[in-house]
């Protein structure tokens, strides 16, 4: 998936994706290049699944893989749901 599907990009957020039938998957990655604490990651990896909760919903189905390219100011949530909804309005 990660070498055939498209890849989306933000300021904050890159997406790569790959269209298969069924519903939209979507999985989050914050590596350790972007916050070296692992509390730090955990949270940042929290806050963009709930982002992904509170974004809304795409027709498309498949498989999406967010990676986080940058750690937003706290409160983080605000900031990747905005973002994450510009990447997946590129899905339609």
């Amino acid at each position: 998936m990660l070498t055939q599907g498209r890849i989306f990009r933000g300021n904050l957020l890159q997406m790569k994706y790959l269209a298969q039938q069924g519903p939209l998957r979507i999985s989050a990655v914050v590596p350790k290049s972007t916050a070296k604490l692992a509390t730090r990651r955990n949270s940042a990896r929290r806050a963009l699944y709930r982002a992904i909760v509170a974004s809304p919903s795409t027709k498309k189905g498949g498989w999406a893989v967010i990676f986080l390219r940058r750690v937003p100011q706290s409160p983080m949530q605000p900031h990747l749901t905005s973002e994450l909804e510009v990447l997946l309005k590129n899905l339609a």
